[in-house]
């Protein structure tokens, strides 16, 4: 294994769970790798005040996922991270189901995106309900 702190000049090979826990923990906007083999990893990164992006590639661009767990959308909470990045390095597989993962939509020559959930329908449906309710309240 071998994790990255970006912006940092050197990985470290053959990190221990002591480096990995605190390396997500100071993390901060910085993103952190734990590579495992050649385009096979575990990554967090945020985009300023953006919300945490985790994502995991598991060899090939067909492979690639991210997670959109409501867990991690607080720039406070890193407990759910370190876990999950501590079980990746431990290779004991529960990092695939402590959040929900979804696959990426890959651009055209472009870096990997989450695939967004379309919830406008629902908004949309919650919408109309509203204005029904609305109605009904004032023909009564």
């Amino acid at each position: 294994m071998r994790l990255t702190v970006m912006d940092v000049d050197q990985p470290i090979e053959g990190p221990t769970v002591a480096q990995v826990q605190r390396a997500v923990r100071e993390a901060g906007g910085r993103g952190v790798v734990l590579e495992s083999a050649e385009g096979h990893y575990l990554r967090a990164a945020r985009e300023g005040e953006g919300p945490l992006i985790l994502e995991y590639r598991d060899g090939s661009p067909a492979r690639h996922f991210a997670t959109y767990d409501y867990r991690l959308a607080d720039p406070g909470t890193t407990e759910v991270l370190v876990d999950v990045f501590t079980s990746y390095l431990n290779q004991d597989q529960r990092w695939r189901t402590m959040v929900e993962w979804h696959p990426l939509d890959l651009p055209d020559g472009g870096e990997p995106r989450a695939r967004q959930r379309r919830v406008w329908p629902i908004w949309v449906a919650l919408a109309l309900v509203l204005v029904a309710l609305v109605v009904a309240y004032l023909i009564s």
